[in-house]
């Protein structure tokens, strides 16, 4: 069993660690400290994290130190006897400050030369880490930025420019499993089990780390995982296990305790936009600039990639000619911050609708008239110059509006009526991108028709391995019950970016129909010998472990003449076939191709109905209503589960999530102090809306839809509330105590 020793302040000067008095416990087996591993720098773009703290202490959990022992209490009591020696320096926290010219504190004097850990990416070709005019805030890692258009003289046109400053806190993940990894060294190999959303991406960041394996030498298995949404990524746990491994034989479990969670792993990140549209008087929107900035934290595990996909927003479901917007990730000396179910772009979301019904009280109109005025539609093309393809954004958002308008809000909700309490409603919409990736799958068919679909994302909860099913036995046509997936393994399965940014089903998908198509034809290559008549592979179909000639149904054979029999001893072979060799196909799915900045989009329209009580600033969300294009429902239960499961958790981040720090530290961590909304703070009434307009690409017509839910459901409750009380919101959590020191404001 390990435990972490972490730093106890935000930003230090690493002196010494003197390990001599823990080597001492009885039961210990390794301590590891930054001299027991290569000094490497890993992490997701760009590479900036040591596997243990070296010369600097950047944060409050930072791992120093690593003890494993025969129990998690001598690990533990090996850990508190370890001596620290630092000089403590001064620390920023403060995002905006941060991002200033002259900070109180600098988290690295030499980002500028931190190296982009894809080299060779197009992408990172000719460019430095930051565009010319920040080069001089030493605390910005990246920025990613677009202009389209004549931005500046476009708001000199516009009859109307408003201008708004909102803000997202962080918060966690909060998954049901918390990191856990168990590995061991046998032999040359080292095998780890753990809980993360990409093995085989774990695996290649390993290598980084460790320069002197191989991918071959290391073997990540990634079992049923409790819950991931973004914060099961990257190998902050791993690398430090695999540390471990390599000074024992023994195997090792390294687990995070729900407060380390908060501390040593990641979260949520803080994002601050500022937005400024320009306007005609009939309400048009013809210019739009953005500043973006999302918190790293002191490391980057993933706000780099929230930082380049997040503003996509911004372009991504209004037409507006003239854009500009700058994303920027800002180190400060907090724990580390990555990916929230949307990739930072329900943060951005927030701001984009909210700013959006801010400008609609301005020029006079119905919310509802002022987006469909400027929506995106199919065929339409954005300031990126994407087109977007077959969705019915405007039925998104009418249909979820339809659904509050039906509502004789007096007789339904009467317990509301009164002076305490005011009722509002408000409407929100975003059209998420998903980006573009490659998944690969293997499928091999045995010769009772059972099919085995070897798989590189793992479970983790999104019902992922239930659809792939579906679409085997549907490409196959047999019983549920003969599919079987293996899935995250890198042993054994092919690559795949894992269940990740609402992709798994599109690509992976995708992947698996190819497969299938693959393996069939050298079925049916096979199976044109076995009949009597002279026909063509393009002849047959399959249909419950039978190979069928189409139009002759009584012309058949059975999918077992196909595999060797060895007589009746033995019998018919269940693998290998009289030709020698397996049924086996192979396929790989690649939405990189083609030139896309997109794999696809899929629009949402959210509608909240709150009540908001004026003497405790208590919220109640009586009623939420979701409409997404889904393409296809592949499983209509299991896409309106997701759905309404980012809408919770949307519905949280609006009202309750907030990780509060002192001076660095998280002084909520823990599931009492930390607000996270039961059965009883969840709408009373939520209503899920499908609509679907056939995907021209995705398996059978269908689309992602894991993190749509997120994108509008804060919006849509934040802009009821404001249309309750008739005050601005512009961060969130909107919680009571916000809501009273907001209604007092308004009185003085």
């Amino acid at each position: 069993h390990a435990k972490l020793l972490t730093s106890p302040v935000a930003h230090a000067r690493l002196i010494g660690v003197d390990v001599e008095e823990a080597e001492k416990v009885e039961g210990v087996e390794v301590i590891i400290t930054y001299k027991d591993v290569p000094d490497t720098r890993r992490g997701q773009f760009i590479l900036d994290q040591p596997i243990l703290a070296t010369e600097k202490l950047r944060y409050i959990g930072e791992p120093i130190a690593a003890v494993a022992a025969e129990t998690p209490e001598i690990a533990e009591e090996a850990v508190n006897l370890i001596k620290l020696q630092y000089e403590e320096l001064p620390a920023v926290f403060d995002l905006e400050e941060a991002f200033s010219e002259n900070p109180c504190a600098t988290v690295h004097e030499d980002v500028r030369s931190y190296q982009f850990a894809k080299q060779g990416d197009p992408r990172f070709e000719k460019r430095d880490h930051v565009d010319e005019e920040y080069t001089d805030r030493p605390n910005l890692m990246y920025t990613d930025s677009l202009e389209v258009g004549e931005v500046e003289s476009a708001f000199e046109d516009a009859d109307h420019v408003v201008e708004g400053r909102y803000e997202v806190k962080s918060l966690q993940h909060c998954s049901m499993e918390p990191h856990v990894s168990v590995g061991r060294r046998m032999g040359s190999t080292i095998k780890i089990w753990t809980s993360q959303q990409v093995p085989h991406n774990i695996e290649t960041e390993l290598c980084m780390a460790y320069p002197e394996l191989n991918p071959g030498d290391i073997e990540i298995k990634s079992p049923y995982v409790g819950g991931g949404f973004g914060g099961k990524i990257t190998p902050f746990v791993e690398s430090i296990l695999v540390g471990i491994l390599q000074k024992t034989d023994r195997p090792v479990r390294l687990q995070l305790t729900r407060a380390e969670e908060y501390m040593v792993g990641v979260s949520r990140p803080q994002v601050i936009v500022r937005v400024k549209d320009g306007v005609t008087k009939e309400g048009k929107i013809i210019a739009r600039d953005s500043e973006i900035l999302f918190n790293v934290g002191a490391y980057n595990e993933q706000v780099f990639r929230c930082t380049v996909s997040g503003p996509s927003v911004t372009v991504g479901s209004y037409k507006i000619p003239n854009v500009k917007y700058t994303s920027c990730a800002v180190y400060t000396n907090l724990p580390k911050y990555a990916a929230f179910r949307g990739f930072g772009k329900p943060e951005v979301n927030w701001a984009m609708e909210r700013h959006m019904d801010k400008i609609a009280r301005v020029v006079g109109l119905d919310p509802i008239e002022y987006r469909l005025k400027n929506l995106l539609r199919a065929g339409d093309m954005n300031a990126k110059g994407e087109t977007l393809g077959k969705v019915d954004t405007e039925a998104c958002l009418i249909k979820s509006a339809e659904g509050l308008r039906s509502i004789d809000i007096e007789s339904k909700y009467p317990e509301y009526d009164t002076e305490e309490w005011k009722i509002g409603v408000g409407i929100a919409y975003g059209n998420k991108p998903v980006s573009r990736a490659s998944a690969a799958a293997t499928i091999k068919v045995q010769r009772d028709m059972n099919v085995i679909a070897y798989i590189g994302a793992p479970e983790i909860g999104q019902g992922a391995e239930t659809v792939l099913t579906q679409i085997i036995a549907e490409g196959f046509d047999i019983e549920l019950g003969k599919v079987k997936i293996i899935a995250g393994d890198t042993a054994n399965s092919p690559y795949d970016r894992g269940p990740t940014g609402s992709r798994f089903t599109y690509h992976t998908g995708n992947a698996v129909r190819k497969a299938i198509a693959d393996v069939k034809q050298k079925m049916f290559d096979l199976a044109v010998g076995e009949f009597d008549e002279k026909i063509d592979s393009s002849d047959l179909k399959t249909s419950d472990g039978e190979i069928i000639l189409k139009g002759k149904e009584d012309s058949r054979i059975s999918v077992n003449r196909l595999f060797s029999n060895y007589g009746q001893m033995v019998g018919v072979s269940n693998t290998m076939l009289k030709e020698g060799g397996e049924l086996i196909g192979t396929a790989t799915y690649d939405s990189r191709k083609g030139g896309k900045h997109h794999a696809f989009w899929t629009p949402v329209g959210q509608a909240a109905l709150v009540a908001v009580n004026q003497i405790t600033g208590r919220i109640e969300v009586l009623r939420i209503i979701t409409a997404t294009d889904v393409g296809f429902a592949l499983n209509p239960k299991s896409v309106e589960q997701q759905i309404e499961g980012a809408t919770g958790q949307g519905i949280s981040s609006a009202l309750y999530e907030e990780i509060i720090y002192e001076k660095g530290l998280v002084v909520n961590p823990n599931f009492k102090d930390y607000r996270i909304p039961g059965t009883m703070e969840l709408p009373y009434e939520s209503e899920t809306i499908i609509i679907e307009t056939e995907d021209e690409v995705g398996p059978y017509g269908a689309r992602g839809v894991g993190e749509m839910g997120m994108m509008a459901s804060a919006p849509a409750i934040g802009n009821a509330i404001v249309n309750a009380l008739s005050i601005e919101f512009d961060t969130i959590p909107i919680t009571p105590e916000r809501v009273i020191e907001a209604l007092e404001n308004q009185i003085n």
